[in-house]
Order: structure tokens, then sequence, then C-alpha cells
């Protein structure tokens, strides 16, 4: 499957999920699956672009969703907004 050129961004979380009842070692291997398969995702597009926004988690999106857009600037959400990795690969 191919999106072409279609503009894609994926964002994941930069503050890892851990499982409760899980190793360190398990928690890490699923983080780092996880970001293989947001790779994967952002690479169905040549126009694309993945970004881990740092300092966000699972229960970010809450607050930012009563925030509205939030603020570009600060990296909080909005066209254009979070600093990011880039793509990575």
């Amino acid at each position: 499957m191919s999106l072409g050129r279609r503009p894609v961004v994926v964002l994941t979380a930069g503050v890892a999920l851990t499982m409760p009842g899980v190793s360190d070692e398990g928690n890490a291997a699923m983080r780092r699956r996880w970001l293989e398969l947001q790779g994967e995702l952002a690479g169905l597009s040549t126009n694309s672009d993945l970004r881990i926004v740092e300092g966000a988690g699972l229960r970010s999106r809450g607050s930012a969703g009563r925030r509205g857009r939030g603020d570009p600037g600060r990296g909080e959400g909005g066209a254009g907004g979070g600093g990011g990795s880039g793509r990575g690969g």
C-alpha cells in the first residue's frame, strides 16, 4: 500500500507508555516496536514526517483537547507545531 505524495504527519508521544506487570525489558521492547510501526506508517507516503513530541504521553490528549488547537509556537499542537525529530529514517 502506498499513499504516494499525499502529506502525512505521524505524531508519537515522547513519553513511553509502561505497562504494569511488564518488565523494563518488555516495556523497552514494546516501545521499540511501536516506534518501528510509526516509522512504517510514515513510510506509506513519500511526503511524510514522523515527529516525536517530547513531553507528550497518553494523558496529554485530554488536556490539549480542552485547550483547543494549542499554541503552535510552543509545540502544543496546531499546524506546524511541535518540535519533533523529523522522519528519522
